[in-house]
Protein backbone atom coordinates (compact mmCIF):
# COMPACT_ATOMS: atom_id res chain seq x y z
CA UNK A 1 0.00 0.00 0.00
CA UNK A 2 1.44 3.42 -0.90
CA UNK A 3 2.39 5.74 2.00
CA UNK A 4 -0.41 8.10 0.99
CA UNK A 5 -3.07 5.42 1.47
CA UNK A 6 -1.58 4.11 4.70
CA UNK A 7 -1.48 7.66 6.10
CA UNK A 8 -5.14 8.20 5.23
CA UNK A 9 -6.12 6.41 8.44
CA UNK A 10 -4.57 9.17 10.54
CA UNK A 11 -6.69 9.60 13.70
CA UNK A 12 -8.71 12.85 13.77
CA UNK A 13 -6.95 14.08 16.93
CA UNK A 14 -3.61 14.05 15.08
CA UNK A 15 -4.86 16.00 12.05
CA UNK A 16 -3.30 19.24 13.26
CA UNK A 17 0.25 17.88 13.27
CA UNK A 18 2.89 18.91 10.70
CA UNK A 19 2.76 16.66 7.67
CA UNK A 20 5.86 14.47 8.21
CA UNK A 21 5.06 13.85 11.87
CA UNK A 22 1.36 13.30 11.30
CA UNK A 23 1.89 10.96 8.37
CA UNK A 24 4.51 8.92 10.22
CA UNK A 25 1.98 8.52 13.03
CA UNK A 26 -0.62 7.28 10.58
CA UNK A 27 1.85 5.04 8.73
CA UNK A 28 2.88 3.19 11.89
CA UNK A 29 -0.58 3.32 13.55
CA UNK A 30 0.70 5.42 16.45
CA UNK A 31 -1.73 7.00 18.86
CA UNK A 32 -1.01 10.42 20.37
CA UNK A 33 0.77 8.95 23.43
CA UNK A 34 3.04 6.81 21.31
CA UNK A 35 3.85 9.71 19.02
CA UNK A 36 4.72 11.97 21.96
CA UNK A 37 7.03 9.27 23.31
CA UNK A 38 8.94 9.18 20.02
CA UNK A 39 9.09 12.93 19.54
CA UNK A 40 10.27 13.38 23.14
CA UNK A 41 13.42 11.45 22.25
CA UNK A 42 14.22 13.92 19.49
CA UNK A 43 15.82 16.33 21.93
CA UNK A 44 18.77 17.25 19.76
CA UNK A 45 19.22 18.64 16.24
CA UNK A 46 20.55 15.33 14.93
CA UNK A 47 17.36 13.55 15.93
CA UNK A 48 15.17 16.18 14.34
CA UNK A 49 17.23 16.04 11.14
CA UNK A 50 16.90 12.27 11.09
CA UNK A 51 13.11 12.53 11.28
CA UNK A 52 13.08 15.05 8.41
CA UNK A 53 15.39 12.96 6.20
CA UNK A 54 13.46 9.80 6.97
CA UNK A 55 10.16 11.48 6.16
CA UNK A 56 11.44 12.71 2.81
CA UNK A 57 12.90 9.27 2.04
CA UNK A 58 9.58 7.46 2.46
CA UNK A 59 7.71 10.19 0.61
CA UNK A 60 5.79 11.65 3.54
CA UNK A 61 6.94 15.26 3.23
CA UNK A 62 4.92 17.55 1.01
CA UNK A 63 5.48 20.77 2.95
CA UNK A 64 3.09 22.66 5.20
CA UNK A 65 0.52 20.90 7.36
CA UNK A 66 -1.36 17.71 6.68
CA UNK A 67 -4.85 18.10 5.25
CA UNK A 68 -5.77 14.65 6.57
CA UNK A 69 -6.90 13.89 3.01
CA UNK A 70 -9.51 16.66 2.92
CA UNK A 71 -12.89 15.06 2.77
CA UNK A 72 -12.31 13.04 5.91
CA UNK A 73 -15.36 13.88 8.00
CA UNK A 74 -13.60 12.99 11.25
CA UNK A 75 -10.72 15.34 10.50
CA UNK A 76 -13.01 18.25 9.66
CA UNK A 77 -15.04 17.70 12.82
CA UNK A 78 -11.85 17.57 14.87
CA UNK A 79 -10.81 20.95 13.49
CA UNK A 80 -14.24 22.42 14.27
CA UNK A 81 -14.09 21.16 17.85
CA UNK A 82 -10.58 22.56 18.27
CA UNK A 83 -11.71 26.04 17.15
CA UNK A 84 -14.68 26.06 19.52
CA UNK A 85 -12.56 24.75 22.38
CA UNK A 86 -9.91 27.41 21.84
CA UNK A 87 -12.53 30.15 21.68
CA UNK A 88 -14.11 28.98 24.93
CA UNK A 89 -10.73 28.72 26.68
CA UNK A 90 -9.76 32.27 25.69
CA UNK A 91 -13.09 33.66 26.90
CA UNK A 92 -12.89 31.83 30.22
CA UNK A 93 -9.35 33.01 30.85
CA UNK A 94 -10.37 36.56 29.95
CA UNK A 95 -13.37 36.67 32.29
CA UNK A 96 -11.42 35.18 35.19
CA UNK A 97 -8.92 38.02 34.85
CA UNK A 98 -11.43 40.83 34.20
CA UNK A 99 -14.83 40.15 35.81
CA UNK A 100 -14.56 42.91 38.47
CA UNK A 101 -13.46 45.46 35.87
CA UNK A 102 -16.28 44.46 33.51
CA UNK A 103 -18.79 45.13 36.30
CA UNK A 104 -17.16 48.51 37.03
CA UNK A 105 -17.30 49.60 33.38
CA UNK A 106 -20.95 48.53 33.15
CA UNK A 107 -21.73 50.74 36.15
CA UNK A 108 -19.84 53.61 34.49
CA UNK A 109 -21.86 53.17 31.29
CA UNK A 110 -25.13 53.12 33.22
CA UNK A 111 -24.16 56.32 35.05
CA UNK A 112 -23.36 58.07 31.76
CA UNK A 113 -26.74 57.07 30.31
CA UNK A 114 -28.63 58.03 33.47
CA UNK A 115 -27.13 61.53 33.33
CA UNK A 116 -28.29 61.97 29.73
CA UNK A 117 -24.93 61.19 28.14
CA UNK A 118 -24.30 58.80 25.28
CA UNK A 119 -22.05 55.93 24.28
CA UNK A 120 -19.93 56.22 21.11
CA UNK A 121 -18.30 53.24 19.40
CA UNK A 122 -15.42 53.13 16.91
CA UNK A 123 -13.50 50.36 15.13
CA UNK A 124 -12.30 49.14 11.73
CA UNK A 125 -13.38 46.11 9.72
CA UNK A 126 -14.75 43.41 12.01
CA UNK A 127 -14.41 45.83 14.90
CA UNK A 128 -16.58 48.32 12.97
CA UNK A 129 -19.22 45.60 12.72
CA UNK A 130 -18.94 45.05 16.48
CA UNK A 131 -19.31 48.81 17.05
CA UNK A 132 -22.54 48.86 15.03
CA UNK A 133 -23.82 45.67 16.63
CA UNK A 134 -23.36 46.98 20.17
CA UNK A 135 -24.77 50.43 19.43
CA UNK A 136 -27.89 48.74 18.07
CA UNK A 137 -28.28 46.64 21.23
CA UNK A 138 -28.30 49.80 23.36
CA UNK A 139 -30.54 51.88 21.10
CA UNK A 140 -33.15 49.16 20.61
CA UNK A 141 -33.03 46.43 23.27
CA UNK A 142 -30.85 43.58 24.41
CA UNK A 143 -32.95 41.32 26.64
CA UNK A 144 -35.38 43.74 28.26
CA UNK A 145 -38.13 45.99 26.98
CA UNK A 146 -37.07 49.47 28.11
CA UNK A 147 -36.54 53.00 26.88
CA UNK A 148 -34.04 53.55 24.10
CA UNK A 149 -30.51 54.25 25.29
CA UNK A 150 -28.29 56.80 23.55
CA UNK A 151 -25.55 55.05 21.59
CA UNK A 152 -23.98 55.67 18.19
CA UNK A 153 -21.42 53.88 16.03
CA UNK A 154 -19.16 56.33 14.20
CA UNK A 155 -18.59 53.76 11.46
CA UNK A 156 -21.81 53.99 9.47
CA UNK A 157 -22.16 57.33 7.66
CA UNK A 158 -20.43 56.79 4.32
CA UNK A 159 -20.63 60.45 3.33
CA UNK A 160 -19.01 61.64 6.55
CA UNK A 161 -16.36 58.90 6.46
CA UNK A 162 -15.38 59.51 2.84
CA UNK A 163 -15.46 63.28 3.20
CA UNK A 164 -13.07 63.22 6.16
CA UNK A 165 -10.95 60.50 4.58
CA UNK A 166 -10.64 62.46 1.35
CA UNK A 167 -9.94 65.87 2.89
CA UNK A 168 -8.12 65.11 6.14
CA UNK A 169 -7.02 61.49 5.83
CA UNK A 170 -8.28 58.15 7.10
CA UNK A 171 -6.47 58.65 10.40
CA UNK A 172 -9.06 61.29 11.33
CA UNK A 173 -12.32 59.64 10.27
CA UNK A 174 -13.31 58.99 13.89
CA UNK A 175 -11.63 61.84 15.74
CA UNK A 176 -13.43 64.48 13.65
CA UNK A 177 -16.77 62.85 14.44
CA UNK A 178 -15.89 62.74 18.14
CA UNK A 179 -15.13 66.46 18.01
CA UNK A 180 -18.48 67.12 16.31
CA UNK A 181 -20.80 64.80 18.23
CA UNK A 182 -19.34 64.05 21.66
CA UNK A 183 -19.79 66.10 24.79
CA UNK A 184 -18.05 66.03 28.15
CA UNK A 185 -19.53 63.20 30.18
CA UNK A 186 -20.06 60.84 27.25
CA UNK A 187 -18.23 57.52 27.00
CA UNK A 188 -16.21 56.28 24.02
CA UNK A 189 -15.67 52.58 23.34
CA UNK A 190 -12.63 52.03 21.09
CA UNK A 191 -12.29 48.59 19.50
CA UNK A 192 -9.06 47.38 17.87
CA UNK A 193 -7.77 43.80 17.87
CA UNK A 194 -4.16 45.01 17.68
CA UNK A 195 -4.56 48.13 19.79
CA UNK A 196 -2.59 50.08 17.21
CA UNK A 197 -5.18 51.33 14.70
CA UNK A 198 -4.20 54.97 14.23
CA UNK A 199 -7.71 56.29 13.60
CA UNK A 200 -8.96 54.57 16.75
CA UNK A 201 -6.08 56.02 18.77
CA UNK A 202 -6.86 59.50 17.39
CA UNK A 203 -10.49 59.08 18.45
CA UNK A 204 -9.41 58.22 22.00
CA UNK A 205 -7.10 61.24 22.11
CA UNK A 206 -9.90 63.52 20.89
CA UNK A 207 -12.32 62.01 23.39
CA UNK A 208 -10.04 62.50 26.36
CA UNK A 209 -9.39 66.09 25.31
CA UNK A 210 -13.16 66.69 25.44
CA UNK A 211 -13.61 65.03 28.83
CA UNK A 212 -15.02 61.69 27.68
CA UNK A 213 -14.53 58.46 29.57
CA UNK A 214 -12.62 56.06 27.30
CA UNK A 215 -12.77 52.26 27.26
CA UNK A 216 -10.67 50.16 24.86
CA UNK A 217 -11.16 46.57 23.69
CA UNK A 218 -8.02 45.04 22.26
CA UNK A 219 -5.93 41.86 22.29
CA UNK A 220 -2.43 40.40 22.20
CA UNK A 221 -0.03 42.78 23.92
CA UNK A 222 -2.69 45.52 23.95
CA UNK A 223 -0.79 47.90 21.66
CA UNK A 224 -0.79 51.66 22.11
CA UNK A 225 -4.41 51.67 23.33
CA UNK A 226 -3.29 50.38 26.72
CA UNK A 227 -1.65 53.72 27.49
CA UNK A 228 -4.17 55.85 25.58
CA UNK A 229 -7.47 54.77 27.16
CA UNK A 230 -8.59 54.99 30.77
CA UNK A 231 -9.78 51.39 30.85
CA UNK A 232 -8.45 48.70 28.51
CA UNK A 233 -9.61 45.11 28.15
CA UNK A 234 -6.88 42.99 26.57
CA UNK A 235 -7.94 39.57 25.28
CA UNK A 236 -5.19 37.00 26.06
CA UNK A 237 -4.72 35.79 22.48
CA UNK A 238 -2.80 36.81 19.37
CA UNK A 239 -5.38 35.20 17.06
CA UNK A 240 -7.69 37.83 15.54
CA UNK A 241 -10.77 35.54 15.42
CA UNK A 242 -10.40 34.61 19.10
CA UNK A 243 -9.99 38.29 20.04
CA UNK A 244 -13.09 39.32 18.08
CA UNK A 245 -15.16 36.48 19.55
CA UNK A 246 -14.23 37.60 23.05
CA UNK A 247 -14.92 41.26 22.23
CA UNK A 248 -18.51 40.58 21.19
CA UNK A 249 -19.10 38.38 24.24
CA UNK A 250 -17.75 41.18 26.44
CA UNK A 251 -20.02 43.63 24.62
CA UNK A 252 -23.05 41.43 25.25
CA UNK A 253 -22.14 41.15 28.93
CA UNK A 254 -21.95 44.95 29.19
CA UNK A 255 -25.34 45.30 27.47
CA UNK A 256 -26.93 42.84 29.90
CA UNK A 257 -25.39 44.46 32.97
CA UNK A 258 -26.37 47.98 31.90
CA UNK A 259 -29.96 46.87 31.34
CA UNK A 260 -30.02 45.25 34.77
CA UNK A 261 -28.78 48.50 36.33
CA UNK A 262 -31.19 50.79 34.49
CA UNK A 263 -34.37 48.73 34.30
CA UNK A 264 -36.40 47.81 37.35
CA UNK A 265 -38.41 44.63 37.45
CA UNK A 266 -37.88 40.88 37.21
CA UNK A 267 -34.84 39.40 35.54
CA UNK A 268 -35.40 38.51 31.86
CA UNK A 269 -36.40 34.96 31.11
CA UNK A 270 -34.45 32.80 28.71
CA UNK A 271 -35.47 33.79 25.20
CA UNK A 272 -35.79 31.89 21.99
CA UNK A 273 -34.34 33.55 18.90
CA UNK A 274 -36.57 36.35 17.68
CA UNK A 275 -36.32 38.44 14.51
CA UNK A 276 -32.52 38.44 14.44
Amino acid sequence: MPPEDRAASLPPDLCHLPQPVGRLAGLFSLDKVGLIAIVARLSNPIGVAALYVGARTVGLWEGGRTDCHVGSEGCVESKIRAMFRESAEVKLRFVEENAPRIAAVARRMAEVLQRGGKLLFVGNGGSAADAQHLAAEFVNRFQRDRRALAAIALTTDSSVLTSIGNDAGFDQVFSRQVEALARSGDLLVAISTSGNSVNVLRAVEAGRALGLATVALTGGSGGALVAAAEETFVVPSHETPRIQETHITLGHALCALVEDLLVEGPQPQAETAQKN
